[in-house]
């Protein structure tokens, strides 16, 4: 599937960028993993998806004043989302430093608008901890709604499968609006 979407487009917010996670890019990708992870290693599966499509499903975040990578967000196709015609969105990070000042959100906003852009698509999984009240909301404010909740054993948490759709995306895109959020981040439609 991933064969269909278009490379990300940038996108700025404030003093950062949002861009397509370039071959050059996935070394900083996977030590940010690693770090958010307790020096973990980012599976087999995930790291060919980052290789092989990082420009179609891995935005990064860059600081424009230190040009350093201190975030990214990738997507996947797991076998419920071929199934229900979305992405999922599997690995978000932001480095601790940056959060709490809307990167995140507007780069998942710009993710969103990005993915609305593939007709094949109807929305965006995430899968989320009940504990982590800033995705949630952030969740929340894109227009994810919960679907599910569930018990993760391996995690020993209780989480929320969501899902965005993509139509309000689209709709803006075709009518060239956006929302006042958008009005600061560039190159949507």
């Amino acid at each position: 599937m991933f064969y269909r979407i278009a490379k990300v487009t940038r996108g700025d917010y404030k003093s950062f960028c949002f861009s397509a996670c370039s071959f050059r890019n996935v070394s900083s990708v996977l030590n940010l993993y690693q770090k958010f992870h307790d020096g973990k290693k980012l599976g087999l599966s995930k790291n060919l998806i980052l290789r092989l499509a990082g420009e179609k499903l891995c935005l990064v975040v860059t600081n424009k004043q230190t040009q350093e990578i201190v975030g990214y967000s990738l997507y996947y196709f797991n076998a419920r989302d071929r199934k229900e015609g979305t992405v999922h969105e599997g690995d978000t990070y932001l480095l601790p430093e940056y959060r709490g000042q809307g990167i995140g959100t507007a780069q998942r906003r710009h993710a969103l608008y990005h993915f609305a852009r593939c007709p094949f698509l109807k929305g965006v999984s995430s899968r989320v901890s009940l504990n982590n009240h800033a995705s949630l909301k952030s969740n929340e404010n894109l227009g994810f709604k919960p679907i599910e909740r569930y018990f993760d054993r391996s995690m020993n948490e209780e989480r929320v499968y969501m899902v965005c759709d993509l139509a309000p995306y689209r709709t803006q895109i075709r009518d060239g609006q956006r929302n006042k959020k958008d009005l600061e981040v560039r190159d949507y439609p």
